[in-house]
């Protein structure tokens, strides 16, 4: 879902927990990068039950 939190996707935290209110018992799972949920306020307002947030680092390759 972190996707979902960027500012240009049409989905934002309102329709997802509108979502959410339709499954109760469903164990909500969110996976982003780089604190996206955090940026956008989502983790204030999406009750995650997991949250996978990963960082994305640059890998150099030497080669000879």
């Amino acid at each position: 879902m972190g996707g979902l939190s960027m500012e240009n996707s049409p989905v934002g935290a309102d329709e997802v927990i509108a979502l959410l209110d339709r499954y109760p018992t469903a164990a909500v799972v969110g996976v982003c990068f780089q604190q996206m949920f955090e940026k956008t306020g989502w983790c204030d307002r999406v009750p995650f039950d997991l949250l996978i947030d990963a960082t994305i680092d640059p890998v150099v390759i030497w080669s000879d």
